[in-house]
């Protein structure tokens, strides 16, 4: 019973309604002059204006968690909320990683056909200035340009080259949807329950 429990006293209840003389705790505001003792406790920790209401601590979705600093982490003080439900991971929280490129050629190489010189070959070390030749002498493949007489070309039929792409762009396929995710630890729940009319506490 209330008339046992300290003023400001939180406790969960397994029923669903409130208990008498106690109050759900959902975060409402309470009337100051109706709740005189509660208010010196708790003052406007949880809510309103500290002259004509206060209010009391919304327990709705949250747990409840000890005051004080904890060592090398955050300052927990009275009265506090944060966190969230629900959290989306950006790009500094992701581990490194990798994504697939791909070349896409936007067209426009340069076609031909394969030429070699009619003449006899002279050399068979290639260069800028050699052509094919389409006659050769011993190991001599190919006739090189500013010879005397000078190379005359003839297509080799069924034959051609490809210049290749004239240009492109890289694409980086993209991961992931960007899609929130729930970071709730496993839950029961309970209606909480706060005593407005009881014993006043001493201090300690």
């Amino acid at each position: 019973m209330s008339a046992d429990s300290y003023i400001g006293t939180m406790r969960p209840f397994g029923g669903t309604f409130a208990i008498r003389n106690w109050s759900i705790c959902l975060g409402q505001l309470l009337a100051v002059a109706e709740n005189t003792a509660l208010f010196s406790l708790l003052g406007d920790l949880y809510g309103g204006d500290a002259r004509t209401s206060f209010g009391i601590p919304d327990l709705r979705g949250r747990s409840p968690v000890g005051m004080g600093v904890m060592p090398g982490g955050r300052d927990y003080r009275l009265g506090m909320r944060f966190g969230v439900e629900n959290i989306a991971l950006g790009a500094t929280q992701l581990p490194k990683h990798t994504h697939s490129a791909a070349f896409i050629p936007s067209g426009g190489g340069v076609t031909g056909s394969l030429q070699a010189a009619t003449n006899n070959g002279n050399t068979n070390t290639p260069d800028a200035t050699a052509y094919l030749a389409g006659n050769t002498n011993t190991s001599m493949y190919y006739k090189q340009q500013g010879l005397s007489p000078a190379p005359t070309l003839t297509e080799l039929a069924g034959l051609s080259v490809d210049g290749g792409s004239a240009g492109g762009s890289v694409v980086v396929s993209d991961t992931g949807a960007s899609e929130s995710f729930s970071i709730l630890n496993p839950l029961q729940v309970v209606n909480w329950q706060i005593v407005l009319d009881g014993i006043y506490p001493s201090r300690n």
